[in-house]
């Protein structure tokens, strides 16, 4: 392929349905080496003011429409595909107009699914950043979703129709894609996730034994906002009690952390909550520290306990601080990264139909107190920790696909 300047231009879209979605290209996009790379990066303007705190000024910012939160989280934790086919051809008309602008040489998306159809229609090679849990035949079974009765009825039952939800949500996509003129997609679900030039892994490359040659494993993705430390930061950083981080991310599920917190307290810890979109009015007490968009990095080096949704990059960072994980999953792919998580003991997931203060208070404990816990954490602790050689990894996948020697 013929590079039509010094550089390789590149576009990384993120779909703004979750936080991480957006904020895993823009980690890597702010890694790439400007001497080899024209940067480029879309969001939708919801986010706009995240990335816009970025001091990084050789990324090129571009606004493109997602579906919204609200709605794309009603759908997953339904159990539902969350894009009808007429949601995916708007999505894909909406991506060719960006990449006629922009005329990218590669593009690098996270759950954009619509850039499957459009990169292959504009023929521009396409990098996919998904987990490993939706490799096809990752699991011989899928685990049973916790939703409605699902989880009461016979495991052959649930699962014979399993199969046939996971083809007929895979159909919308099929369908769109022949909108356009693109044929031979599979009608598989995790093909609908995965399909791309190469898909971009962010696990460790333990999580699969037998790869396909498209799947590079990158190691785990860490990103913080760069934004003002609360004004009680210097506070908890003195803090002397164990400290329990809750954050329950942006697809998390809606709970009243009043009362959680309340428990946690009187058993002489500490609470630390990071939320995205305050719902939870708090009474200032001691040792709670409440905020927005907290640096959960830095958070974590300090905990004793995450509190999570069990999307993969926040437990990640859990797990590379060596922190035990309390998982209470709101839809399908948190569930399944966290069925690996506590297969290690690493963690505890808490189902839907039990998440009362009392249980979510015991499980709480016995994390805290069982050494089992963290005698597995320091032993896979290192599989949690970010690749250093990431960059160099991708930078030298993109050339290979470009089909550059030098």
């Amino acid at each position: 392929m013929n590079i039509p300047s010094s550089k390789i231009k590149i576009l990384f879209m993120g779909e703004a349905v979750t936080l991480a979605h957006v904020a895993r290209p823009l980690a890597l996009a702010q890694k790439l080496p400007t001497k080899l790379f024209d940067i480029h990066m879309a969001v939708d303007p919801r986010y706009q003011f995240l990335v816009s705190s970025d001091s990084n000024q050789s990324i090129y910012f571009h606004q493109i429409k997602s579906p919204s939160s609200s709605s794309f989280r009603q759908k997953v934790e339904a159990g539902k595909f969350p894009y009808n086919e007429n949601e995916i051809i708007s999505l894909v008309q909406d991506d060719l107009s960006l990449l006629e602008k922009i005329k990218p040489d590669i593009v690098i998306g996270d759950f954009r699914i619509s850039l499957s159809i459009s990169s292959k229609y504009k023929k521009i090679p396409y990098f996919s950043i998904t987990n490993a849990h939706w490799l096809p035949d990752f699991y011989s079974h899928y685990p049973i979703p916790d939703l409605g009765a699902l989880p009461y009825l016979p495991k052959f039952l649930v699962r014979s129709v399993q199969k046939c939800v996971f083809r007929y949500a895979a159909y919308a996509f099929k369908a769109a894609a022949q909108h356009f003129g693109i044929k031979n997609f599979s009608p598989s679900l995790t093909s609908a996730y995965t399909d791309g030039d190469r898909i971009l892994v962010p696990d460790h490359p333990s999580a699969r034994i037998n790869k396909l040659e498209k799947e590079l494993f990158i190691g785990p993705i860490f990103w913080e906002p760069k934004l003002n430390l609360p004004s009680w930061w210097a506070s908890f950083k003195e803090e002397t009690k164990p400290v329990v981080y809750i954050n329950l991310g942006s697809s998390g599920p809606q709970l009243n952390l009043n009362k959680i917190t309340d428990q946690l307290l009187k058993q002489d810890l500490s609470v630390v909550i990071s939320q995205i979109q305050p719902t939870n009015p708090f009474i200032e007490k001691k040792h709670l520290y409440v905020g927005e968009y907290l640096p959960s990095g830095e958070v974590l080096k300090k905990s004793s306990l995450f509190i999570g949704n069990g999307g993969s990059m926040s437990t990640q960072m859990a797990l590379a601080e060596a922190c035990p994980v309390l998982a209470l999953p709101a839809n399908y792919d948190q569930q399944l990264y966290m069925e690996q998580i506590t297969a290690l003991k690493l963690a505890k997931i808490i189902n839907k139909r039990n998440r009362v203060e009392e249980v979510i208070l015991k499980h709480s404990l016995e994390l805290l107190s069982q050494s089992e816990y963290k005698k597995q954490l320091l032993k896979h602790q290192i599989k949690f920790k970010p690749n250093e050689n990431k960059t160099s990894l991708i930078t030298s996948e993109i050339k290979k696909v470009l089909g550059i020697s030098k």
